[in-house]
């Protein structure tokens, strides 16, 4: 379930590869790949921020759906709230496992990023378009509960803190491979996390925005 931009190419023709400024982060454009202004200690701590942020408006806005509002897909073949919640936590988990494996060695430290997916990177955000996802999307499940998702969300906070800690006190150069691009070292994984959690809020507002329009079943 995890995400595949097999579109990278089309979604910075798209981009204009315009560079938007950050909200926090700021890097320069290096030959091997993304280098912070900041160290690196304090570059994983901004982005940790980031993502303990986001990830709570996310888990905080589980309180305001019923299972029955979960559920309920604004049209045919188009994910409900809950579906959405658990492409996120399966995508997030697998970059959890690829930051892991990041901090297992050297292995593909000279390799780089896709030329194509820096100018996402630089923005620090996907652009703002509906984009058609890998086929298996489709067949994501509805979820059990409203809590059962909380846990599970909960969990997969922890678990990223858990390697942001290793992440701070690991000595690695490695990097893991991204279907779509390419190499990704540890900070640009856990840069990953944020922005498709920032990217998918795009898609929160609109299933929202349904259910209040929507007649109640």
């Amino acid at each position: 379930m995890r995400l595949i931009w097999t579109g990278v190419t089309h979604l910075c023709s798209q981009f204009s590869w315009r560079l938007c400024p950050f909200r926090r982060l700021e890097y320069l454009n290096q030959p091997d790949g993304l280098t912070g202004r900041y160290s690196c200690k304090k570059l994983e701590k901004v982005l940790i921020d980031e993502f303990n942020e986001i990830i709570d408006t996310w888990i905080s806005a589980l309180e305001t759906y019923t299972l029955e509002e979960l559920c309920l897909q604004p049209f045919s073949g188009h994910w409900s709230a809950g579906q959405l919640y658990l492409h996120l936590l399966n995508d997030t988990n697998y970059y959890i496992e690829q930051i892991r494996e990041s901090l297992a060695g050297n292995h593909n430290e000279k390799e780089i990023m896709a030329a194509t997916a820096r100018p996402l990177f630089l923005a620090n955000d996907f652009p703002d378009e509906l984009i058609a996802g890998n086929p298996a999307n489709a067949f994501i499940p509805q979820p059990g509960s409203s809590d059962a998702l909380k846990h599970a969300f909960e969990k997969l906070k922890e678990g990223m803190n858990g390697v942001a800690v290793l992440m701070a006190t690991t000595v690695s150069r490695a990097k893991a491979k991204h279907p779509g691009f390419n190499y990704l070292n540890a900070d640009e994984w856990l840069q990953l996390a944020v922005m498709h959690f920032r990217h998918h809020l795009r898609q929160k507002k609109r299933i929202d925005l349904f259910l209040k329009t929507c007649p109640r079943l």
